[in-house]
This record gives structure tokens, C-alpha cells and sequence, in this order.
């Protein structure tokens, strides 16, 4: 073996070590994936906080597991699950933006199951069950990435649609739209529903833009 040989494999012995010794191979869990786009869309129990405080903590727990596993059932769109959040689910798809009309099948799907449901448990448990439901649907830049055996999301849209959920709407059932998801949407929605149009600040984060629909089924469904 010649020197130019011997110095060739010492360069490799040596960027193999300095990799070895890099904090993505020492973790295993410091797995980023690369930045992309994608839709997040988070249904979430109003009136939780007032049920939990209301019902003995059996109770209490059962119906909300029954809920949540409703709306986990009610899935029409391909969602990935990143985080169950109490009284919220945390879904989302990479790719292109949902239409508006995908986004309000999906909640019409979800919010009929779901009422459904709280019959069901009312008559089970015979207490009376005071939930509704909401929908936050944003698009924007998010990246996957690994912690153990989970995936978790990361980006400021993830931050901004959990922001949305302490708007100031004052409604139960209703789902929110954001600029950035509708995009050229926009244009081909009606000045009744931009009157429903709303910006807002949510700590130092940037102005977040988003229409609203109080949740109507069959008006919902016509739109």
C-alpha cells in the first residue's frame, strides 16, 4: 500500500470518528427531517375545563376517551396523528393545502359522530353532557421529527394553529379557516363569510388571519 493510499483511508478513519462523535449520532432521537408544507388540523372539546371540574374523575374520563376515540374514527382525509392533547387531537398531512370543502366535510363528519356520541353517553351515564365541538384548520411550514418512538411536528405554523384555539369567538361548534390555508380560496368566498373575517395577535407571533362558520350542518353542507 502506497502513501497515497494509506493517507486516503486515514481521511476516512478520521470523518467516520468526527461523525460518530456528532450529536445526531450520539442521540437517537436527534432525527430532523426536512422542512415542508402541510395542513394541521385540530378538533377540540369546548366546555372541558367546566366538565372536568363538574364530573367525578371515572366519569369524566370515560366520556372523554369515548369522544376522542370518535373523532379519531371519523378520519376521511389521511391524517396523521402527532400529539393527543386532553381535550384536542393534533392531525396532519404533509402535501398540498385541503379545499375548503374538504375541510368542512370533515367537521360535518365529526361533529355529526360526535353529537351522536353524547346521546349515547348521556343515556349511559345518565349526566348531563354540556360538550361542543371546534375545528382549527391551518396550512404552513412544519417538520417532522423523532423523539424515541414518536413523531412530534415542529415550526411556528404548529405554534399559530395552537393559538387559534384562545380566539376570541364566542361560540361552542365552529370551525376556523386560516388565510394561508384557503389561499386563492379567498377570492371565491362570498362577503357574507368575509364578514366572519378576523385577524389577531396571539402573543409575538405575527397577525393570523382566518374566516369562521359557526357550525350549522346543513348549512355547512350547502357551502
Amino acid at each position: 500500500m502506497d502513501k497515497s493510499e494509506k493517507h486516503a483511508i486515514n481521511k476516512l478513519l478520521m470523518k467516520n470518528q468526527q461523525f460518530e462523535s456528532s450529536p445526531a449520532s450520539i442521540n437517537p432521537t436527534f432525527d430532523f427531517a426536512n422542512l415542508n408544507e402541510g395542513n394541521l388540523l385540530i378538533p377540540d372539546i369546548s366546555g372541558f375545563t367546566r366538565f372536568v371540574h363538574d364530573t367525578d374523575m371515572n366519569t369524566g374520563s370515560y366520556v372523554i376517551s369515548r369522544l376522542l376515540t370518535v373523532l379519531l374514527d371519523c378520519n376521511i382525509l389521511g391524517l396523521k396523528v402527532s400529539e393527543i392533547e386532553g381535550d384536542a387531537i393534533l392531525f396532519y398531512k404533509m402535501g398540498k393545502r385541503f379545499s375548503r370543502t374538504e375541510v368542512i366535510s370533515q367537521f360535518n363528519i365529526m361533529q355529526k359522530r360526535f353529537g351522536a356520541e353524547i346521546l349515547r353517553l348521556s343515556g349511559e351515564t345518565r349526566i348531563e353532557i354540556n360538550l361542543g365541538l371546534k375545528l382549527i384548520a391551518h396550512y404552513g411550514p412544519i417538520s417532522e421529527y423523532r423523539v424515541g418512538n414518536f413523531i412530534k411536528l415542529y415550526g411556528t405554523s404548529v405554534i399559530e394553529a395552537h393559538q387559534l384555539l384562545k380566539n376570541s369567538i364566542n361560540s361552542v361548534d365552529y370551525v376556523i379557516m386560516t388565510d394561508n390555508l384557503l389561499n386563492h380560496e379567498l377570492y371565491l368566498i362570498g362577503r357574507a363569510e368575509l364578514e366572519d373575517k378576523i385577524c389577531e395577535v396571539y402573543n409575538q407571533l405575527e397577525s393570523i388571519c382566518f374566516i369562521w362558520l359557526a357550525f350549522v350542518p346543513e348549512v355547512c353542507a350547502e357551502k
